[in-house]
């Protein structure tokens, strides 16, 4: 039984013992291929148990019990898929972003590029041939997040609803990344940024959980178009709100640096806000260190002085309150009882509290 007791204190465990037992299957079964395939699972094993808060396998939980569901193993194995599959697109978004560490210890491609160490003297190449091992332990969680929505105890017609959910969210999460990629080199209006607000993260982060959640608990279809509603617009908020802290955020508290987003040119809303508000001058002063690896901390803290004297600070914290007002209102519209509904806005203030 998925008890409101199991569901406070212990459900990233019951969560990771359906990864463990997964994962713990496949590396015993990929020591028929060979060592270096038993590897790469030990790797992924490694990486999924090491980190992570399971939010979306939590968010999916939390909506299944609001609207009485009860039962057990096969409803923790769909939340055990949302987590796989998160974890298949870190992976992925690590090689994109060049990056060799997640929750504190390296990542697939920076162990393998440690791996790979002694057999490849060439740096480029075995970077190279470490995101390709990175990229097919990637493709390999998503494969296995297939596997337990495939196998899971539950009623077929939910089965195939939340195999297509999956497919839906996995769809749009490409072209949002893609957007996101381009962004890097390519002019994006504020509308166009919101577009990868909704699609690279809210999609999958939040409207596939909580919609999820409801197929399984039986809820009715107006109400799921109230939770879509309610976690696109907490989803944008949540995307607008990190944007703001990647570039003046305290790393203390985020736990990465404020100049990255930057220092790389990533055409957030933030950015994309300035651009169409500012002057030209600002603009050649502003990119002086916008996509400039080499700037200097002076040109750093004038651009970021910019965005703040632009009003574009002040507009993306606009938008972020009316996304958070809209998904607000889309909870006080479903007449949740108030027990649940506080567990809801703890939700939305733990989105929005590092703001």
């Amino acid at each position: 039984m998925l008890t409101k007791e199991a569901t406070k204190t212990d459900l990233s465990q019951k969560i990771d013992e359906v990864l463990s037992d997964l994962l713990k299957i496949n590396i015993e079964q990929s020591k028929a291929i060979g060592i270096s395939y038993e590897r790469l699972w030990q790797e992924l094993e490694r990486l999924v148990l090491s980190g992570g808060k399971r939010t979306r396998p939590k968010i999916m939980l939390l909506t299944y019990r609001a609207f009485g569901g009860s039962s057990s193993k096969g409803v923790l194995e769909i939340a055990a898929a949302m987590e796989l599959f998160h974890q298949f697109l870190l992976i992925h978004d690590d090689i994109i972003d060049r990056d060799f560490v997640r929750y504190g210890v390296l990542n697939i491609a920076g162990a393998y590029k440690d791996i790979y160490k002694g057999m490849i003297e060439n740096e480029n190449d075995r970077i190279h041939h470490a995101n390709g091992a990175a990229m097919l332990g990637g493709n390999l969680l998503l494969g296995s997040a297939h596997k337990l929505i495939n196998d899971a105890d539950i009623d077929i017609e939910d089965k195939l609803r939340v195999g297509e959910m999956l497919y839906q969210a996995h769809f749009e999460v490409g072209g949002g990344e893609l957007l996101d990629i381009e962004s890097a080199f390519k002019y994006m209006n504020p509308e166009e940024a919101l577009s990868v607000a909704r699609y690279k993260t809210a999609g999958y982060s939040f409207i596939m959980p909580v919609v999820i959640g409801a197929i399984l608990a039986g809820a009715p279809e107006t109400t799921i178009k109230k939770l879509s509603e309610f976690a696109e617009n907490l989803g944008k908020a949540f995307q607008l709100n990190d944007d703001l802290l990647g570039m003046f955020g305290e790393q203390h508290e985020t736990g990465k640096s404020n100049s990255t987003d930057l220092l790389e040119g990533k055409g957030t809303y933030l950015v994309a806000t300035f651009i169409e508000s500012s002057s030209a001058s600002q603009q050649e002063t502003f990119r002086l260190a916008f996509a400039n690896a080499k700037a200097n901390d002076d040109e750093i803290r004038t651009a970021k002085d910019l965005l703040i004297e632009s009003g574009a600070r002040s507009k993306t914290e606009d938008k972020i309150r009316e996304f958070e007002s809209a998904a607000i209102s889309a909870l006080d519209s479903l007449n949740l009882n108030p027990e649940i509904k506080d567990e809801y806005l703890k939700l939305v203030d733990k989105c929005m509290a590092r703001r």
